[in-house]
């Protein structure tokens, strides 16, 4: 029977850079292999000639995280996978925010991506701007390393219209955008 093991089966990379998996076969007669990277968009190259084979990835896109790589060893015996999952590193990116829409509550919907999760923080008129029950971000769904949510806002009034700050970090970087928020004129 054929068999396939991956020389790492704990794949991280920062995005930008580059990575190489090696997968060593063994099987009588000797496996053809074969690499499954479907929707892998970063660049690559492999070499399935040599044993182990190799899969180098070049350039990787934060787009990719999550993604499975698997090596497959086959031969008229049988067939063997190994899989791991490919994590990237990235700093936040802000990816959509817009002015404020009534709900239950007042929301400022907004959506972060980013590896580690990125801690966010507010900032109004410039200010930090000191979270509360009546004030304070919510996260509603993660999909992957992307995060969806609002800034809730309980009752504002012409005192909290204006420019609120997201800002977004994690150790390999920081994302800032800015939206104006009109709740009510101001009284008379």
């Amino acid at each position: 029977m054929p068999s396939a093991n991956l020389s790492n089966y704990n794949i991280t990379v920062v995005e930008g850079k580059s990575i190489t998996l090696y997968c060593d076969t063994t099987g009588g007669p000797a496996p053809n292999v074969s690499w499954v990277i479907t929707n892998l968009v970063s660049n690559h190259e492999s070499d399935t000639s040599k044993n182990p084979a190799s899969l180098t990835i070049k350039n990787v896109s934060s787009v990719d995280n999550g993604l499975w790589i698997s090596c497959i060893a086959e031969n008229i015996v049988g067939e063997d996978q190994a899989s791991a999952e490919l994590t990237v590193f990235f700093a936040p990116n802000i990816t959509f925010i817009e002015s404020p829409t009534p709900d239950h509550h007042w929301c400022i919907p907004f959506t972060v991506k980013g590896k580690p999760k990125p801690t966010l923080q507010w900032f109004y008129e410039g200010t930090i701007l000191n979270e509360s029950e009546y004030i304070c971000t919510k996260i509603h769904v993660i999909n992957q390393s992307e995060y969806h949510g609002c800034l809730q806002l309980d009752n504002p009034t012409h005192l909290n219209n204006g420019a609120y700050t997201l800002v977004a970090k994690n150790e390999y970087g920081e994302d800032e955008k800015q939206v104006n928020a009109h709740f009510m004129s101001v009284p008379g």
